[in-house]
């Protein structure tokens, strides 16, 4: 039973395999037809799959390769010249933009001036004795860290210092053991121990 599982898993996972393969090639057909210019990333954000997938697999890599070197297709024939009555067309709406272009500058130059207007005004209700104060305050609190953090730094330094002596005197007493217990095996041989 287990081997008929596995076997269930792993073509469900070659069918799904072969169905991202032709939705990618259908994505990839598309995307030529519409003009629209071919990448690896574009593809694989259209296709909805990995760029992993794209690479590593010769045959749609070499399709989105040589897409890539196609010139993109337009979607219908070339354009042919305006006529007088669509050239007139196009004149309006381009005034029309304009128009509406100056009409959104004007209406943001004054939300601007507004803007600067409230701001200056919520500036401008702060009291100035509280500024003042907030800055003593300010300048209270650096004062005592900078007390503090003198202080500190010659705690510091007199930890620093304690630290070496108390490295100078353990070296010391290591070289005085080592040196007694020397002496007291020359004095005290061990019997057992061969000579």
């Amino acid at each position: 039973m287990p081997d008929s599982r596995a076997d269930k898993l792993i073509a469900a996972r070659k069918q799904a395999s072969r169905d991202k393969h032709k939705h990618t090639l259908i994505t990839l057909n598309r995307l030529l037809q519409t003009g629209t210019r071919i990448s690896f990333a574009g593809v694989a954000r259209e296709a909805g799959v990995s760029t992993w997938l794209l690479y590593n697999n010769s045959e749609l890599k070499q399709a989105i390769t040589t897409g890539m070197q196609r010139p993109p297709q337009p979607l219908t024939s070339p354009p042919q010249a305006p006529s007088e009555a669509s050239a007139n067309s196009m004149r309006a709406d381009l005034e029309l933009a304009r128009h509406e272009i100056t009409v959104l500058r004007r209406s943001e130059r004054k939300l601007r001036e507004r803007l600067q207007r409230t701001l200056g005004a919520e500036i401008e209700q702060i009291d100035r004795a509280d500024l003042i104060a907030r800055i003593t305050d300010l300048e209270t609190v650096i004062t005592t860290l900078r007390t503090d953090n003198i202080e500190l730094a010659e705690t510091n330094g007199r930890l620093t210092e304690l630290t070496a002596r108390q490295h100078d005197e353990l070296d010391t007493a290591n070289t005085l053991l080592r040196r007694y217990m020397k002496e007291a095996s020359r004095a005290h041989p061990d019997p057992a121990r061969p000579r």
